[in-house]
């Protein structure tokens, strides 16, 4: 067995029980983080993509490759420098390529957190837009408007803005619909008009009858703001209701003489 050990002397860094040893180890603890990654990603209900499996499967190989290539004498120096050059390369991209690198993580981020899904409408409040979530991929979000325009959202954009999902809701939305009467307008007949308006329509929850009112919300120059609160089973049904709300109260105002006024300027020599 001389010549076994000679040769291996000759070829490994370490002695077979040590060799062996170390690659069970690796082997172990790279089984161990895919089996928690894998763990991670069931739970948060994640499917992986066929990139984004084939990246996976490519790190794992690069890893096992390097410890099997860091046990061999003539390559440990190899190893090492292209470790040191893939860093340095990393890092010259990371600097190159910031904005590219954060849209990234975000991205990361929102498949596996899954703050909002394809399909469910939401409000980005600090760039004021509201649209459905037409596709999720890892750099950026595709936003449906309500005007039916496409908007190209930057993950970055999406993990540090406040959202608001309006598709996720307990059992109901509430949308506020604002009204103007003259003050010299009957205010408790306007306020019945519109309450029997949402009360007819078919979108409003039957079973928040009891819920449904109208307030008296503000003072303007020109007349009384009214409030009304609409119940619906969803935002996107509180929108389309509104729509149609405007429309029905003002031919019921109008029928019962009810004017919706408006701010004038009075000229005089």
């Amino acid at each position: 067995m001389e010549w076994f050990e000679n040769i291996w002397d000759k070829l490994m860094i370490n002695d077979p029980i040590t060799t062996v040893l170390t690659l069970v180890m690796w082997i172990t603890f790279i089984a161990f983080v895919n089996k928690v990654m894998m763990a991670i990603i069931r739970k948060r209900n994640v499917k992986l993509n066929a990139f984004q499996l084939r990246t996976k499967k490519t790190i794992y190989i690069f890893l096992f490759l390097c410890v099997m290539l860091f046990q061999f004498k003539a390559s440990k120096d190899i190893v090492t420098a292209l470790l040191a050059s893939t860093g340095i390369l990393a890092v010259i991209i990371g600097l190159a390529c910031q904005e590219l690198a954060s849209d990234l993580i975000a991205g990361m981020f929102i498949i596996v957190n899954k703050p909002f899904s394809v399909g469910e409408l939401i409000y980005i409040q600090s760039e004021n837009i509201k649209g459905t979530v037409m596709d999720i991929s890892i750099r950026q979000t595709v936003i449906k408007t309500l005007t039916n325009t496409l908007l190209i959202v930057p993950n970055r954009t999406m993990n540090t803005s406040i959202i608001e999902n309006l598709s996720r809701t307990e059992s109901f939305a509430l949308t506020p619909l604002l009204f103007s009467i003259a003050y010299n307008d009957d205010i408790d007949l306007a306020c019945s008009i519109i309450k029997q308006q949402i009360l007819d329509h078919p979108l409003h929850l039957v079973d928040r009858e009891k819920d449904t009112r109208v307030v008296v919300s503000n003072w303007l120059d020109s007349g009384i703001e009214l409030k009304a609160f609409i119940y619906t089973a969803t935002s996107g049904d509180g929108i389309e209701m509104s729509y149609d709300l405007r429309r029905s109260v003002k031919l019921a105002f109008d029928q019962q003489g009810i004017t919706i006024p408006y701010p004038t300027i009075t000229l005089s020599k």
